[in-house]
């Protein structure tokens, strides 16, 4: 009996201990170390938190998901800390992107999953940090937000920002989807209220209600500008599409950026609206838009409206395959200088130019514009084929060219008319320009010994004859003074004038070789000078000199000096002609 007693015992032991090893165990919140009970979830989401971009918050979906927008979803820090959710109403959002802001953690929200919210959500300014948001999530309001805005977006500042997923508007809500509005400054070493330096992304797709506006850049408490890369890629529906609102004063400014539009279509109103009047509108400028097609097939009243200035479109293309706009591109009045490359531009209305010199090259459905030509003078760049009247218009009548002045046309070349060049330069580089006599000062004056003076008169020229002055010396002169200069060959050329010398002196040392110096000058000014070396006694050198020289204080000469020895001599006929030492000067002007 007492074994019987005893193996029962052991079986009811083991019994109760195979139980107690299987309890079940609720869901605890990540990053709760606690000596408890643990779920298969709560292992699992422990091993999932820890795999991902290091030092990045995360945050992802519970299993399975709540449609209650105070039930969090799982959110961590990068060290694997759970991020406080009390009182969401948005299962974390808010509170997670304010806690990556605040601490200056670059942040990932991953899914499939759908996260459900009550209110407006609210994305901080960022600078110098990453965010990512995965094409998998959707964005659902469980409540109607009216006519405010279902997300805002702070200021960015070299940030890399790509949020994907889809953003729906609940039917009936009329404000933003998506609002971009600098506002607060940016963290860390910025602190500027911008947009700037960044690259982002707008969601994979945002679809406003039918009365609504899908993505907004509003300027108005800071500038956008400078940006690596602004990237949206389909807005669906909607009264208006993408907006960017006037700058909110004149130090605001919307420029620099480069766009990347994707798929815009579905839209009523206008599909994209930059700049909405003219306040402030010279702050709009200077931005490249890179392909963007929008479809109209909800037949909007505007596919493309601007109020910006120089900017640039790359394969801007408004279709209506389906449906058509009532206009197609306007720039309103101030839009000035914008230049489209490629693209298509369809509407009942194509094209409704309120700007001046916007230019259209290789545009389809641009018809009546002059493509790559500059149009600074012109205020209706248009080329006509007959005689034009409207101001700015030109015009090909017959064998002219016409200019419209806003009532009249006025000839501007004829190619079989005699007409009269006023205030115009003639270039003759690649023409013969023969001028007649009678055309400059009507030939006053003119005779074959004058010319056409650059004051406006004949007169002949008062330049002197070239005629040489020449002269040789006549007799030996001694250099019995080491110390000084004798004079040499001399011509008495006057005062007046511009004049080249040009001469030679012989000169020798009977007692022994000497060191010889000479100079070309005036008595003021030396023109040119050398010096020579004698091989010995009575051994006779040449010195040669010349040079310019205007307005002569005196008689031009070459003098010479034996700086050796008293016994130098300059010598007049050494070799019989009479000719040894001999100077020649010539007026040149």
């Amino acid at each position: 009996m007492k074994k019987l007693l005893l193996i029962l015992g052991l079986l009811l032991g083991l019994t109760t201990g195979a139980l107690a090893q299987n309890p079940t165990c609720p869901t605890r919140p990540i990053g709760d170390s606690s000596n408890a009970c643990a779920s298969t979830a709560f292992v699992q989401a422990g091993i999932i938190s820890k795999v991902g971009i290091p030092g990045a918050a995360r945050m992802w979906p519970l299993s399975p998901q709540s449609t209650n927008p105070t039930v969090a979803w799982n959110a961590i820090d990068p060290f694997g800390n759970a991020i406080n959710c009390t009182g969401t109403n948005s299962q974390c959002f808010n509170e997670f992107v304010a806690a990556a802001a605040t601490n200056g953690w670059s942040e990932e929200m991953l899914g499939p999953g759908t996260l459900q919210t009550s209110v407006q959500l609210v994305i901080p300014p960022c600078n110098g940090r990453s965010k990512y948001i995965d094409a998998t999530i959707n964005f659902n309001w469980t409540v109607s937000q009216g006519s405010s805005d279902y997300m805002t977006i702070d200021s960015i500042e070299n940030c890399y920002q790509i949020f994907r997923g889809v953003v729906s508007q609940r039917t009936g809500d009329t404000g933003a989807v998506v609002r971009w509005k600098p506002t607060n400054p940016t963290q860390g070493g910025g602190g500027h209220v911008v947009g700037t330096a960044s690259y982002a992304e707008f969601f994979t797709a945002i679809i406003p209600a039918s009365g609504g506006t899908g993505l907004i850049w509003d300027l108005a408490n800071g500038s956008i500008f400078g940006n690596e890369a602004l990237i949206f890629n389909d807005i669906n529906l909607g009264t208006n599409g993408f907006i960017v609102t006037n700058p909110g004063s004149g130090t605001i400014v919307f420029e620099h950026n480069k766009i990347y539009p994707g798929y815009l279509h579905g839209q009523t109103g206008k599909v994209v609206q930059e700049g909405t009047n003219s306040t402030n509108a010279a702050g709009m400028r200077e931005n490249t838009w890179n392909s963007v097609r929008i479809d109209t097939d909800a037949n909007p009243t505007v596919a493309w409206d601007s109020w910006a200035s120089n900017d640039t479109y790359l394969g801007l293309s408004i279709v209506n395959e389906i449906g058509i706009a009532a206009t197609g591109l306007k720039f309103e009045a101030g839009a000035n200088n914008n230049s489209l490359h490629g693209g298509r531009i369809a509407g009942t209305t194509p094209l409704n130019d309120g700007g001046t010199c916007n230019t259209y090259i290789g545009t389809r459905g641009v018809a009546g514009t002059l493509n790559n030509i500059p149009c600074a003078s012109l205020t209706t760049p248009v080329l006509a084929t007959a005689a034009p009247t409207s101001a700015g218009a030109l015009g090909l009548n017959g064998p002219n060219i016409n200019f419209g002045d806003g009532s009249t046309n006025r000839v501007v070349v004829s190619i079989d008319q005699a007409q009269t060049i006023t205030n115009k330069t003639v270039n003759c580089a690649n023409n013969t320009c023969n001028v007649t006599v009678g055309s400059l000062n009507s030939g006053t004056g003119a005779t074959s010994s004058t010319f056409w003076r650059g004051d406006g008169t004949w007169a002949a020229p008062s330049l002197a004859a070239a005629s040489p002055i020449t002269n040789s010396l006549g007799a030996d002169v001694a250099m019995n003074v080491s110390a000084n200069y004798f004079s040499g060959p001399t011509v008495a050329q006057g005062t007046t004038g511009t004049w080249f010398a040009s001469g030679n002196a012989t000169v020798l040392d009977t007692a022994s070789a000497v060191t010889m110096f000479c100079k070309l000058w005036d008595g003021t000014s030396i023109i040119d000078s050398g010096s020579l070396t004698t091989g010995g006694a009575n051994f006779s050198a040449v010195m040669h000199l010349s040079g310019f020289l205007a307005t002569p204080a005196g008689n031009i000469r070459i003098d010479c000096r034996d700086s050796t020895a008293t016994t130098g001599v300059i010598k007049f006929n050494a070799t019989g002609n009479s000719k040894d030492s001999t100077i020649t000067a010539y007026r040149i002007q």
